[in-house]
């Protein structure tokens, strides 16, 4: 009596083994060495979202990053597992000489592909327009107005009085303390880009603003933003986003985050020693000179 033929693993079932094993093995090391494996794990999570939020506009983006980054990994992961297990169930087999039963439409399956990413694709659209709408909302009262003016290849930034024409101070963007825009906590900053008609295109990007917005030669851009009060005291790197030239790598800023009343005292401060460091228009005369007898 002849024994039932001996079946083998699958290469697939092998190489998932092996990829498993590799994967327990460098665990294994790592913990060895000393490697700190759970927070490395978190700084690759971490990696996988945009930089932390410092704005109320910039939230509102992260929480839509959020939402697309769940429902981009649900679909991942469902699609990746139907297709592991129709390799596991249909593989070939020793003595397989045959094609299996050959499916010719199935409307169940055709309606999930179709109505599913509808109601995907139409969700995602809905959730974009509301946070587009916030994020590019323009205040007609801002409490703090600056203008941005870019040009190759530096910042300078002025900043605004309340009827949003006279200009205050006007302060150039080196990077350090003594430059840059300085911005208060807690209230609605409208922010003016320009650039001269002769200059070339820049961006206005600050990573942790989640948030970029192009400068463009003869128009102006504006938006609002309000930093979060509890980030007070401060500094986040901004740079130009758009290749302008040969000096685009140092054409960087810092905005510097302050409570409101701190900033209301550094504006006034810089305002007085603006005012004062202007010369006055020289008196005019109202008499005439005499005519010569």
């Amino acid at each position: 009596m002849s024994s039932p033929p001996r079946t083998r693993p699958s290469t697939v079932a092998l190489t998932a083994i092996a990829i498993g094993a590799i994967v327990l093995i460098a665990v294994v090391i790592a913990v060895a060495v000393g490697v700190d494996v759970i927070k490395y794990g978190e700084t690759f999570v971490t990696g996988l979202y945009p930089p932390q939020a410092v704005t109320e506009q910039g939230q509102a983006i992260r929480d839509l990053y959020t939402i697309v980054f769940l429902i981009a990994v649900a679909v991942f992961f469902v699609v990746e597992s139907l297709i592991l297990w129709s390799v596991i169930r249909y593989h070939r087999k020793p003595g397989d000489d045959t094609l299996p039963p050959q499916t010719h439409g199935n409307n169940i399956a055709e309606a999930v592909w179709t109505i599913v990413p509808t109601i995907i694709v139409a969700f995602l659209f809905v959730i974009s327009w509301q946070t587009l709408n916030v994020v590019d909302a323009v205040s007609a009262t801002p409490e703090t107005r600056i203008v941005a003016h870019a040009g190759q290849f530096q910042w300078s930034f002025d900043y605004l009085a309340d009827d949003g024409e006279t200009v205050l101070f006007s302060q150039l963007a080196p990077i350090g303390d003594d430059g840059g825009m300085n911005v208060p906590t807690g209230r609605t900053i409208q922010l003016s880009l320009t650039v001269n008609e002769n200059d070339v295109l820049h961006a206005f990007y600050v990573p942790q603003f989640l948030f970029k917005r192009d400068v463009v030669p003869g128009r102006v851009n504006k938006f609002d933003f309000k930093v979060d009060e509890d980030q007070a005291g401060q500094t986040f790197r901004g740079q130009c986003a758009e290749l302008c030239g040969a000096g685009h790598s140092i054409m960087l800023f810092d905005v510097h985050a302050m409570t409101a009343a701190d900033f209301d005292a550094w504006l006034k401060e810089k305002a007085d020693a603006a005012a004062a460091a202007s010369p006055s228009p020289a008196a005019s005369s109202d008499a005439s000179p005499s005519p010569a007898p």
